[in-house]
């Protein structure tokens, strides 16, 4: 019973009827989770900040064919730069960092929505929302976001250690 209520009230925190997985590790365990699960050709990384670059060295360590979009640590990730690099084919997957917590940057999530919903629909989406989740709307069904991930530690206020996943029947 406890699981369920916990379940469903994920679901409406990320406005989501996607699957909910509680998970006993940090939320960078469930990078790797998310790579082995979804690639196939490649998977394309924002990287703008430490975290968002470590997720990137996740998956060149898995050996995937790894592409990375790279921005001064600061910057926001601009759709048009995504669309360039998706353009090419070689990708299956786009993983990004929402709020990039070494450098406090937060990237529009629905700019990137609508380029992956109306350009890219067969293309993944994963996104780390660990300082975010919880903290700022993200409307998971809305958007069209695959895999969504946080730890419980920043925005949700728990102790650290644990993790939530929302996962789309896409993967």
């Amino acid at each position: 019973d406890l699981m369920s209520i916990i379940v469903e009230g994920v679901q409406k925190v990320l406005y989501t009827n996607n699957h909910i997985y509680l998970v006993s590790n940090p939320a960078t365990g469930i990078w790797e989770m998310a790579v082995r699960n979804t690639v196939k050709k490649g998977i394309l990384h924002a990287v703008n900040g430490s975290f968002s670059s470590k997720w990137a060295t996740v998956s060149n360590e898995c050996d995937y064919n790894v592409g990375i979009l790279d921005y001064e640590w600061g910057k926001g990730i601009k759709p048009e730069d995504v669309d360039e690099l998706l353009s090419s084919g070689k990708y299956d997957v786009f993983a990004m960092v929402h709020n990039e917590t070494s450098t406090g940057v937060m990237s529009p999530l629905e700019p990137i929505a609508e380029l992956l919903q109306s350009k890219y629909p067969e293309v993944i989406w994963l996104v780390d929302a660990v300082s975010s989740m919880a903290g700022h709307k993200i409307e998971v069904d809305k958007l069209g976001i695959d895999l969504i991930l946080s730890s419980t530690q920043k925005a949700w206020g728990l102790p650290e250690g644990f993790a939530v996943c929302a996962v789309s029947n896409k993967i």
